[in-house]
């Protein structure tokens, strides 16, 4: 709807998944949901809970294959894949981290734009007890504006399912 006035807003019609408007990053969902084509038929999303190494693993390959956001279910061929594409490092199941989720995000932008980050070594982010390994991934991130942390990351934070999404989207708004 449009006002008569210099502010303007949009209604969007989201008849998807009943839980995003729980979400911290509600209108960041419902924008992925309604911007790319989505398999998934469920009724709720499960905004809040922890996302595993092989879950987002599986998502993440099921995009790069068919251009269509699918399920946070593993599938060991997925899994496999995106073993084989570097995604992953092992297929040790676990859920995962913050730091661990970005590093994946990067590794799978990398991937399917066909291009390395980069970023500058002056980056100021402020990395609570993160892993060494995963720092330039979040470095990158932060560079591309993915991050929702304004000057400090809590590496350690179990990845939930909002967050991860809401950093894909993000990154698909680029890579489309």
């Amino acid at each position: 709807f449009e006002l008569d006035s210099p502010n303007t807003f949009t209604l969007v019609k989201f008849s998807g998944y009943k839980d995003l408007v729980l979400s911290t990053y509600a209108a960041n969902l419902i924008y992925l949901f309604n911007t790319f084509p989505c398999d998934d038929n469920s009724e709720y999303l499960g905004i809040n809970q922890a996302v595993t190494k092989h879950e987002l693993a599986s998502y993440l390959v099921y995009y790069a294959v068919n251009r269509r956001l699918g399920t946070f279910q593993k599938n060991n061929q997925l899994v496999q894949k995106a073993l084989k594409a570097q995604l992953i490092d092992d297929i040790s199941e676990r859920y995962i981290t913050r730091e661990e989720a970005i590093d994946m995000l990067v590794k799978f932008y990398e991937a399917i734009n066909g291009e390395r980050i980069s970023f500058s070594d002056s980056i100021t982010i402020e990395v609570k007890n993160g892993d060494e390994r995963y720092l330039n991934s979040i470095k990158k991130a932060w560079s591309k504006k993915w991050l929702y942390e304004t000057n400090s990351f809590d590496s350690k934070a179990i990845a939930n399912r909002d967050y991860v999404l809401a950093v894909l989207y993000r990154i698909l708004k680029e890579v489309r």
